[in-house]
């Protein structure tokens, strides 16, 4: 795990708690407490209704002159927010913040991020297939290592197996071995079934699921 300026684990045990508060009463519930399904009556996932609300945050954010981000109250992006999103979105900023302060993470002004430091350094030695966001990290998993994911995950070997094929920074790691591997196995080995490639999405908050590509 990272030694050099990482965000203490009591932080990370604190959002965890928080994001399951919220996405059992919201988010996964569907937000605002409405049941919403696709055209084709088929419920929209819990990853698709995080993916939503991630949506609906960045259209509310603003950069700080200290290189911090908050949210804009007084523009529309905020104005659309449920409490939901609100309360998740806190969180998120309150981590992503934490890095930034800590000389780990730099936010440029279209909010995308950069590694800085011993960060960034390791950051490159994991490779190229992950991007990092200021909610956490998107990883393009292929269909070889899709099926490698959920055959390790079926066999109980553990949701690390996750960091060993898939390029996640160590704080994302951190948060995959507290959540666990059961509802990633749940999730990425239909897709290993159909033959498809994935996508690995990990919150700084602890929300991780996989989709279908």
């Amino acid at each position: 795990m990272e030694k050099t300026g990482t965000v203490k684990r009591g932080g990370v045990y604190l959002f965890q708690l928080l994001v399951i508060v919220i996405l059992v009463t919201g988010l996964v519930a569907g937000c605002g407490g409405k049941t919403t399904v696709k055209k084709e009556h088929r419920q929209i996932s819990p990853g698709d209704k995080i993916q939503a609300s991630l949506d609906r945050l960045y259209n509310a954010l603003q950069l700080n002159p200290d290189g911090t981000l908050s949210f804009d109250e007084r523009g529309t992006g905020f104005q659309a927010l449920t409490e939901t999103d609100r309360a998740f979105g806190n969180a998120l900023l309150a981590s992503c913040n934490q890095r930034v302060t800590a000389g780990m993470l730099k936010i440029n002004s279209d909010y995308s991020v950069q590694w800085q430091g011993d960060a960034a350094s390791k950051k490159s030695l994991k490779g190229g297939s992950c991007e990092t966001h200021w909610w956490g990290e998107k990883c393009k998993v292929s269909s070889s290592t899709t099926k490698k994911i959920c055959t390790g995950l079926e066999a109980g070997e553990g949701a690390l197996l996750i960091c060993s094929l898939i390029p996640v920074v160590d704080a994302a790691c951190e948060i995959i071995e507290l959540i666990g591997s059961i509802p990633l196995e749940a999730e990425i080995c239909p897709c290993a079934s159909k033959g498809t490639s994935s996508t690995f999405n990990v919150t700084w908050v602890g929300a991780c699921w996989f989709k279908c590509d």
